[in-house]
């Protein structure tokens, strides 16, 4: 009679000791087959063309959703859902937004979340690319919705479905596939080179979205306030970056200004901006942007005020990372994607703190009400 400790499948025996030092073998035989898994995929992206056609093509779709102001949806079943889930909060460390979508969920509610007005698309994670759940899915997401499908198969049910428009593949050769290795389809090495190339993507994307490294490390430290991380990024600023008012104010007042900086509350914004005090914006003439002013009476958008443009360069970057809209004074507004777009946009020659100001100045729109 089994105990409640003892495995269903087997009975522990004097000889267990012995054998377990088979598990070395599996240890060394899993590793090296791992690599030369990834030097195989390493390989493929330098040989064949098609993949690396494949890869560029995919990389420019993606990266023109985040441009037009949408999101990257990785989605997956399985263990190809868990890759989904790390890569999705890769990405958005890198501040490269993305959401994770479970194709179930998807069918009961969550297909909510994919949102053809704000240019979304989708990465389909499935290493065989004959996910029953996800070509059910796919069945009931817009068309208007650009796909990219990651995969060891090339040739797939998901591959071959009209809204795909490229593929990431990472090709598995036979010899190298769990069943042939171990006798069974564990996904093991699969997962591995699916990992890995869903690393590469969200690298890929960062750069092209950030393109100044600073302000990468910048926008990857203010992501990670806390753990190893934060800490090790707090000590290399030699600086708390916690009190982002009291820094900001200081600015301001080491400049001569009287300005104030302080979150809008979302129910109460019209009047935080009657009473906020106004900018010296007499010389800017602009009309009142109906599409700005909406935005700031949603209150699903995150609002923040500033009495002046901060001249700081890290705390200017954590507006745009946590806020929608930065209001300036009591008439002026822009939205922080257009701040980002003011940085992406710069050259080398033009990193200068003042010229980003000036820059975000003349984006300024007539928002008073």
């Amino acid at each position: 009679m089994l105990s409640r400790r003892t495995s269903v499948v087997s009975i522990p025996t004097a000889d267990d000791k012995a054998g377990l030092s088979s598990s070395l073998k599996v240890l060394e035989s899993i590793l090296s087959t791992q690599g030369r898994a990834i030097s195989h995929l390493a390989s493929q992206f330098q040989v064949s063309q098609w993949s690396r056609d494949q890869y560029l093509r995919s990389i420019s779709v993606l990266n023109d959703s985040l441009n037009s102001g949408g999101k990257i949806i990785v989605c997956g079943m399985g263990k190809s859902y868990k890759i989904a889930a790390k890569s999705v909060a890769t990405l958005n460390s890198l501040c490269v937004h993305s959401a994770l979508l479970h194709p179930s969920e998807a069918l009961h509610g969550d297909l909510g979340i994919v949102r053809e007005d704000h240019g979304d698309c989708m990465i389909l994670i499935s290493a065989s690319g004959n996910s029953p759940e996800m070509l059910t899915m796919m069945q009931h997401v817009p068309d208007a919705i650009p796909v990219i499908v990651l995969t060891c198969a090339k040739k797939s049910p998901l591959s071959e479905h009209p809204q795909v428009q490229a593929l990431l593949y990472a090709e598995l050769p036979k010899r190298m596939s769990e069943q042939n290795l171990y006798g069974l389809a564990a996904p093991t090495i699969s997962t591995t080179l699916c990992l890995s190339l869903m690393d590469s993507v969200s690298i890929a994307l960062a750069e092209l979205q950030v393109k100044d490294l600073a302000m990468r490390k910048r926008l990857f430290g203010v992501r990670h306030p806390g753990g190893a991380i934060g800490r090790d990024y707090l000590l290399s600023n030699q600086c708390d970056s916690n009190d982002v008012s009291s820094t900001v104010s200081s600015n301001s007042l080491s400049a001569g200004g009287n300005s104030e900086f302080y979150v809008v509350d979302s129910d109460t914004s019209s009047e935080v901006l009657t009473d906020a005090p106004e900018a010296e914006t007499e010389t800017v003439e602009q009309l009142l942007d109906l599409d700005l002013v909406a935005k700031l009476k949603d209150p699903t958008v995150s609002k923040i005020h500033v009495g002046e443009i901060p001249t700081d360069e890290l705390e200017l970057m954590r507006i745009v990372v946590l806020h929608d809209v930065m209001i300036v004074g009591k008439k002026l507004a822009i939205e922080t994607n257009e701040i980002r777009d003011i940085f992406r946009s710069a050259s080398d020659d033009d990193k200068k703190m003042q010229e980003y100001v000036s820059r975000i100045e003349q984006s300024l729109r007539n928002c008073y009400i």
